[in-house]
């Protein structure tokens, strides 16, 4: 689902029960851009390519409000905090956590299952059980809102 005012350009593919919020831009001018399914990216997050370097997000991957990807790779069930930023050839493996505000830098590797945090981004611990599952109930919930903002517009 894509809402009106969201910005997708050039060569991206978005996976089912995607939801693309209000004035997110997604441009793969430079760069072709996969994001996979239920991932939620929310209002005003920016996903950009850089020459040569494509963009990955993962499935069930939540891209917070203000959030920027350029250039790097989001592996599944991913939180991205609000305005946090990763850059080129940066990875966030499987399961992890980047906190708001936050800055993954250029090649930066962040493990999975972890909370990471800071700019520069630092892995403070291991992701706890209520964390995994509040990413999960995260997804469902924005996933949820794909048949309430379809109703609206029959």
């Amino acid at each position: 689902m894509v809402v009106d005012g969201a910005c997708i350009t050039g060569d991206v593919e978005v996976g089912a029960k995607t939801t693309i919020w209000y004035n997110a831009v997604i441009r793969g001018d430079f760069a072709p851009i996969k994001i996979g399914r239920e991932t939620s990216i929310q209002d005003c997050v920016v996903i950009h390519g850089d020459p040569g370097g494509s963009v990955s997000v993962g499935d069930r991957v939540t891209l917070g409000h203000g959030a920027v990807l350029h250039g790097c790779i989001i592996e599944d069930d991913v939180v991205i905090g609000m305005n946090a930023v990763v850059l080129d050839e940066a990875v966030v493996e499987k399961g992890s956590i980047i906190g708001a505000n936050s800055l993954v830098r250029r090649g930066q590797h962040i493990q999975a299952g972890v909370i990471a945090v800071g700019n520069p981004v630092k892995v403070i611990r291991s992701l706890t059980e209520e964390e995994k599952q509040g990413i999960q109930k995260g997804v469902e919930l924005y996933v949820g809102l794909i048949k309430q903002y379809s109703s609206l517009e029959e």
